[in-house]
């Protein structure tokens, strides 16, 4: 099989797809923002933040180091709460937005996939070493 035939199949079947739009499961509101929070917290990303990063920021001579630390801890979580709010509202909308015509999300896909194979194929014809 050529290499390409993997991926022109691919692109048949989505292309092929039904492209209806679909309720959203019914999950409950609590739920989300239980595993959410969860996901927080066991990400190994924030814990490598609070340890390695967020103590270079403090000054002994200013005052205890721990409240220090609750102060930019508690601001990186408000500044994580309001991106984090951001991302869902313009998320919300681009839904709405994208839902309302049938041929916006398959469209987007191909585009996707596209720009996908050009970084790849210059990546591939680049003289550059990685």
């Amino acid at each position: 099989m050529p290499p390409g035939a993997n991926l022109a199949a691919a692109a048949a079947t989505t292309a092929s797809a039904p492209t209806g739009t679909r309720a959203p499961a019914d999950v409950p509101a609590s739920r989300s923002l239980r595993e959410g929070f969860l996901v927080g917290v066991t990400n190994p990303k924030s814990a490598i933040f609070f340890v390695a990063v967020l103590p270079q920021f403090t000054a002994p001579a200013a005052g205890p180091v721990w409240s220090q630390v609750l102060v930019l801890g508690t601001l990186h979580l408000l500044i994580g709460l309001a991106f984090d709010t951001v991302w869902a509202l313009a998320a919300g909308a681009a839904r709405g937005w994208l839902t309302r015509d049938p041929r916006r999300l398959p469209r987007l896909g191909a585009t996707g996939g596209v720009v996908m194979i050009g970084v790849g194929g210059t990546i591939a014809l680049s003289d550059r070493q990685l």
